[in-house]
């Protein structure tokens, strides 16, 4: 049997409820290192407008994910990158990233900017989509934190 095909396509601000539920789902998952969010759809509906950038991966006429970028000058900087845990490990958050990156190319934007807990595993993904390690840095006492954690900072280029 084939898999379902993956459409990655812009986020509207009309979805702010749904998305707010992915990201709450999602936050589930890493409830060992951080306290699980509550999403304000309202506030979320707001970051989803431009300038930012919001694209979502939907899979089976569901919303799979969501990357989040606010923009800033010429800079793109990550502010959500969520898959919905049953559907990890299928390449989504690759297809969401580079369509970031192509909405990048076409703004002219000239880095693209992310912040990551490095003990949630996704170094991996960050540096396949050609991200490297700008700085690392110990976090202790972050609002949200179970524990400390090392936040690595990655950017990249748009070629």
């Amino acid at each position: 049997m084939a898999e379902a095909p993956l459409r990655i396509r812009g986020a509207s601000p009309d979805e702010a409820g749904e998305l707010a539920h992915l990201i709450e789902q999602a936050s589930q998952a890493n409830a060992w290192l951080f306290a699980p969010e509550r999403v304000d759809s309202a506030a979320l509906a707001k970051v989803i407008r431009p300038p930012n950038v919001a694209v979502a991966a939907v899979w089976e006429f569901k919303t799979a994910g969501v990357a989040i970028f606010e923009r800033r000058s010429s800079r793109l900087h990550l502010v959500q990158l969520v898959v919905a845990p049953a559907l990890r490990r299928k390449g989504i958050a690759s297809r969401l990233l580079a369509a970031i990156e192509q909405e990048a190319r076409t703004a002219n934007i000239n880095m693209i900017e992310v912040e990551v807990a490095d003990e949630l595993g996704l170094s991996g993904l960050f540096v396949n989509a050609g991200f490297h390690a700008a700085s690392r840095e110990m976090i202790f006492g972050a609002r949200g934190a179970t524990q400390p954690y090392c936040r690595v900072t990655y950017s990249k280029r748009p070629v």
